[in-house]
């Protein structure tokens, strides 16, 4: 089984870009086979982000509505 622990971190001077740094949550987060979150506010702000990235990729798949 595959899990993945996601928490907030500080950004570093060397960090990836920003959409790097998404993505590899994004793809770490789909090869998982479970998500634990330290808190609720970064499991919130994990799936704004997520779907706010989604939102501007440009192979969003047309006429799927958001619930």
């Amino acid at each position: 089984m595959k899990v993945l622990l996601l928490s907030a971190y500080a950004a570093q001077s060397q960090q990836l870009s920003l959409l790097e740094a998404q993505m590899v949550s994004l793809y770490s987060a789909l090869a998982a086979d479970c998500i634990l979150f330290n808190s609720t506010y970064n499991m919130d702000s994990f799936l704004a982000g997520c779907s706010a990235l989604l939102d501007k990729l440009p192979d969003r798949v047309p006429g799927v509505q958001d619930s």
